[in-house]
């Protein structure tokens, strides 16, 4: 019996098949895509990230799409974490969830914090800086989403539709 969260790399290895899908939908055409994850343990962006890098890696997709972590202002230690624009200068800092509506996401302390840097730094070196894990955006908080979004998916919505003009103004 294996306990199936985000400390456990079979989880994340399975949940990879998200970009798979995401690249099949888009006839592995991602490029010009942005793929917007809330994060809370990190192990869905850190696992969508790793997928892309492996279709990348074998040629299957030919460019990796932009992806955007989003977190509550509630639970943010990524968003803080990112902050700073020298990597050299980056500490990891756990916080004090506060309480919200967006429970799922309320972790202040992520397990996969390691992996999510680790798998960033790879993945803008392939990418060339196509992360953004201070997922911001007009009418979606500082953080990338409202605090009332409930489930958690809505967060995503919430976010993409505040990033979008941003987006395309960058790419």
């Amino acid at each position: 019996m294996a306990l199936l969260n985000s400390k456990n790399s079979w989880r994340i290895l399975g949940q990879e098949s998200f970009s798979f899908e995401i690249a099949q939908d888009f006839d592995y055409e991602v490029k010009d895509k942005a793929v917007v994850l809330p994060i809370g343990n990190a192990g869905n962006i850190t696992a969508v990230m790793s997928g892309f890098l492996k279709f990348y890696r074998a040629g299957i997709i030919k460019g990796l799409p932009r992806i955007v972590g989003v977190q509550s202002e509630h639970a943010d230690p990524v968003y803080r974490y990112y902050l700073e624009e020298e990597e050299a200068k980056r500490s990891f800092v756990p916080v004090t969830v506060k309480p919200s509506v967006a429970q799922a996401a309320m972790i202040g302390n992520p397990v996969s914090m390691p992996r999510v840097i680790q798998i960033a730094r790879a993945y803008n070196q392939a990418a060339g800086e196509k992360t953004d894990l201070r997922g911001s955006g007009d009418g979606a908080g500082d953080h990338g989403f409202h605090d009332d979004c409930q489930p958690e998916w809505k967060c995503s919505l919430h976010a993409g539709r505040g990033i979008h003009g941003r987006l395309q103004e960058s790419d």
